[in-house]
C-alpha cells in the first residue's frame, strides 16, 4: 500500500475532512491503461463507475507490500468515518489485530 510515511501525510493534506467515500488505488497504473498488455478492464470499469457516483479515487502507487504499522498509520491519517475494506489480502481478518495506539 504505502511504503513511505511521507505519502500518508500527502494523502491527508490533499483530502478535506468533509469529503465522501475515497478509494486509495495503490496498484500499478498499467492495469488501467487499455494499450498495456496487463490491462484489466474490470478494474478500470469499476473505478470509472465509482467516480461517476462521486467517489474520489486517489492514485498512490508504491512498490511492495505495506507493513502492519504502515497500514495503521494510513488508517489513522485518513480517519475513516464508517468502514475500511481490505482488498487484495490473504489475511483480511488481521485488520482487527492492528495496534492503532502506537502513535
Amino acid at each position: 500500500m504505502l511504503r513511505d510515511d511521507a505519502r500518508i501525510v500527502e494523502v491527508k493534506r490533499d483530502m478535506p475532512m468533509d469529503i465522501g467515500p475515497v478509494i486509495v488505488y495503490s496498484i500499478w497504473e498499467g492495469y488501467l491503461e487499455p494499450e498495456k498488455a496487463a490491462y484489466i478492464p474490470k478494474w478500470d470499469a469499476f473505478l470509472k463507475r465509482q467516480q461517476a457516483k462521486g467517489v474520489e479515487v486517489k492514485r498512490l502507487h508504491t512498490s511492495g507490500h505495506a507493513m502492519a504499522e504502515q497500514l495503521a498509520r494510513l488508517i489513522l491519517a485518513v480517519e475513516p468515518k464508517e468502514a475500511i475494506c481490505p482488498i487484495h489480502s490473504e489475511y483480511a481478518e488481521g485488520l482487527g489485530e492492528l495496534d492503532m495506539k502506537f502513535l
